[in-house]
């Protein structure tokens, strides 16, 4: 639990922003994915409103951020909060390595206090590579935040104690593991290993048996379906957050990395799926009292728990548990991480959702401690660079 437990679904990020603003005040805040009527507009609003020394506003549209600031400024006329453009483009690792040197190059930014991975996209219709020859999702969501991350610690080492990096995942993440054997969906779902394999009975809860069945079929080609592509990426954020947090540089710093889930937020994130297919998945999921079925949030309120993982001083560090994996079950049940090993190391204080602390809500194979440092190597091969911070 947060340090405020009257905080739930429908708490606004001013609230959340108003209550600790003595961790806003004076701060320099990189917040990516910021566009009007989105989560990253709400939360550089609510932060603009208690007076940080610059909010670093990133997007590959600039005329987005542009009506952003002017959005900001209209509404706060007296700040002298500094509003900075950073346009960069996630699917593009060199657009991601310009923007992070433009960073480290200015010498008006000598540290990052709170860095907010809040960009994604999500449901892209048809499997797409981006130019790193990634799957779409994966690289717009995960690995371009990872290499932007990386590339931007120095500045954040630099901000010293109670510095925060946040990523946004989505409870989406439970519909399926990270595929380490497929990341790019090239093979059949029985190409998988047990504990690769997608939870195939929630596809069919929310998109139907038709589409279950076009994944199971023995002629098709290819895995890919939206929802596990975004699944996959949306499992890597989380992951991410717990390797950072593993990171002995960043322990002795007083570094902090959370995983964020937002909710359901009325945005343009899922304008890549017809209206009345978008309607039938939230029918579905109603009639079989499914977990998607939550309230349905603004942006203010779809940016709350990201300011409590980002602002809240009394939360708990991250924490590994050992815990006990049944073998048998782990060979009939694809979603635990290992049959070869009877104890896990599982992390804890990492997932958030509704502006509270929620690892019961995540699943074992997105805080599983070896699939974590896996997933950083795996990562650090796509982007060519080693990161090492002892």
């Amino acid at each position: 639990m947060a340090s405020h437990p009257q905080f739930k679904d429908s708490t606004e990020a001013a609230e959340v922003a108003g209550t600790f603003a003595s961790s806003v005040k004076d701060k320099i805040v990189l917040i990516t994915g910021v566009s009007p009527n989105s989560i990253g507009e709400g939360t550089a609003k609510a932060l603009a409103s208690h007076s940080p020394t610059r909010l670093i506003l990133a997007s590959r549209s600039v005329s987005k951020i542009e009506a952003v600031i002017s959005s900001l400024k209209s509404t706060f006329p007296s700040s002298s909060t500094v509003y900075q453009i950073l346009e960069m483009d996630l699917s593009d690792l060199d657009s991601v390595r310009a923007a992070a040197s433009s960073i480290l190059h200015d010498q008006e930014i000598p540290h990052i206090n709170l860095l907010i991975n809040n960009a994604g996209i999500m449901l892209i219709p048809a499997r797409t590579l981006s130019p790193c020859g990634q799957e779409i999702h994966l690289t717009t969501n995960h690995i371009s935040h990872f290499l932007l991350t990386n590339l931007l610690l120095p500045k954040l080492l630099a901000a010293g104690p109670d510095t925060r990096i946040l990523n946004l995942t989505s409870s989406g993440h439970n519909f399926s593991p990270f595929r380490f054997t497929d990341p790019t969906f090239l093979h059949p779902l029985s190409s998988l290993p047990p504990s690769e394999v997608p939870d195939l009975n929630l596809v069919r809860s929310i998109f139907g048996p038709e589409q279950t069945d076009m994944l199971l079929h023995s002629t098709n080609p290819s895995s890919y379906h939206p929802a596990l592509a975004y699944a996959q990426s949306k499992t890597a954020n989380i992951l991410f957050s717990l390797q950072l947090n593993l990171l002995p540089r960043l322990q002795k710093s007083g570094i902090r990395s959370y995983a964020v889930h937002p909710g359901s937020v009325e945005t343009n994130l899922g304008r890549h799926v017809p209206a009345e297919e978008m309607q039938k998945a939230r029918d579905r999921a109603k009639a079989s009292d499914s977990m998607f079925i939550t309230l349905r949030k603004n942006p203010d309120q779809g940016a709350s728990t990201t300011l409590v993982a980002a602002l809240d001083p009394g939360l708990p560090c991250v924490e590994i548990e050992e815990v006990d994996v049944d073998v048998e079950a782990a060979k009939t049940d694809p979603q635990t991480i290992s049959a070869e090993k009877k104890k896990k190391q599982i992390a804890k204080n990492i997932y958030f959702a509704d502006c509270q602390i929620a690892d019961t809500l995540c699943k074992t194979y997105a805080r599983d401690v070896d699939a974590a440092e896996k997933l950083w190597e795996w990562t650090e091969g796509v982007v060519g660079e080693k990161f090492s911070w002892e």
